[in-house]
């Protein structure tokens, strides 16, 4: 099985407004860099023929599929198992009332959560049953349009490497960038192909 994770097209900055009090994340819509690096990604992804494109269910992701899917033949899916890590109470509050905890995050030696929300392996957790069902599937490529911390939280449980290395993978993860996942029997773990390529941007759509 080829599992294809894309990072969401740019998106308007966080700020207070953007709040979704129904999940506490930050659901700011695509900027207009997000959606021309979108139309960018579109006609790569289309050249794949995959067999379903889903996203998570915050609006970043969902209008960097549409725009996508929008070129292919496809099945278009939503699934909330690929939300963005949850970052509790810093969006609202921010790291400087949680000076010890921040230090102690920074360093990366542990799996530590966001103050209030989740650590990489609550992202593993939640996303794992939802990439067995898909992998279970033969149609073909399945895309899923999702979010920097869930890629590397997902590549980091594919790859049997701890959590607290995530860190470490993309420097940033780019918006729109592809990473590609071949799987086999059994669907877990699986092998790299791609990770993190944007080579579908040029210079003007990146920041």
């Amino acid at each position: 099985m080829d599992l294809i994770l894309i990072r969401h097209g740019e998106c308007e900055a966080s700020t207070p407004g953007w709040m979704n009090p129904d999940n506490g994340q930050m659901d700011p819509p695509l900027s207009g860099l997000g959606r021309r690096q979108a139309l960018a990604l579109a006609p790569r992804i289309a050249a794949l023929r995959p067999a379903v494109i889903l996203s998570s269910d915050l609006r970043r992701t969902m209008e960097t599929a549409d725009l996508v899917s929008a070129s292919c033949d496809c099945p278009r899916e939503i699934n909330p198992a690929f939300r963005e890590i949850h970052m509790g109470d810093i969006w609202t509050r921010g790291w400087d009332d949680f000076p010890d905890l921040h230090a102690a995050w920074m360093r990366h030696q542990e799996d530590l959560p966001y103050p209030g929300g989740e650590n990489g392996g609550d992202v593993w957790d939640r996303c794992r049953p939802a990439l067995e069902a898909l992998c279970g599937r033969e149609e073909g490529p399945i895309v899923i349009v999702t979010h920097g911390g869930v890629i590397r939280s997902v590549v980091c449980g594919m790859m049997n490497v701890p959590q607290q290395r995530r860190f470490f993978l993309g420097a940033p993860v780019v918006n729109t960038s592809m990473t590609w996942i071949q799987t086999g029997e059994p669907w877990w773990p699986g092998h790299i192909h791609i990770f993190n390529d944007f080579s579908h941007l040029d210079k003007t759509l990146l920041r």
